[in-house]
């Protein structure tokens, strides 16, 4: 078991795989010059966790931790579970009615569909009118 942490964790996210792979100890010793602690990684790339049902390569990840725990730097492994696979979409279809019901932006979920408007609409208070 790893003990609680004292201190605030301070980092960002990093996705090494959407860089040239020689950046790799530019970007981590910046990282450890700017005072990191931590590091977010894995997100948003299920197709290159899993490239096909069953079938998981996680090389391109190891240098990233690797690297990063040279440098004392710890990592928070994201799950890349909103970014569905063609694999997955393609053997479960009705996963993309999902997709196209919800529309997440930085600061609000804005609803797209009536059924999902319609499944709220008695959660939420109606708007008082000033009089």
């Amino acid at each position: 078991m790893v003990p609680p942490r004292t201190q605030v964790l301070f980092g960002a996210a990093y996705y090494h795989e959407y860089q040239p792979s020689p950046r790799l100890d530019i970007d981590l010793d910046l990282m450890t010059d700017a005072g990191f602690s931590v590091i977010r990684v894995g997100e948003s790339v299920w197709t290159t966790w899993e490239p096909e049902d069953g079938r998981f390569d996680l090389d391109w990840l190891e240098p990233v931790l690797d690297g990063a725990d040279q440098r004392g730097i710890g990592v928070v492994l994201g799950t890349p579970t909103y970014a569905a696979p063609p694999w997955l979409a393609r053997r479960y279809p009705e996963i993309a009615d999902r997709v196209k019901a919800f529309r997440t932006t930085q600061t609000r979920t804005v609803l797209k569909s009536p059924e999902a408007k319609g499944s709220i609409a008695g959660q939420t208070a109606a708007p008082r009118r000033r009089s």
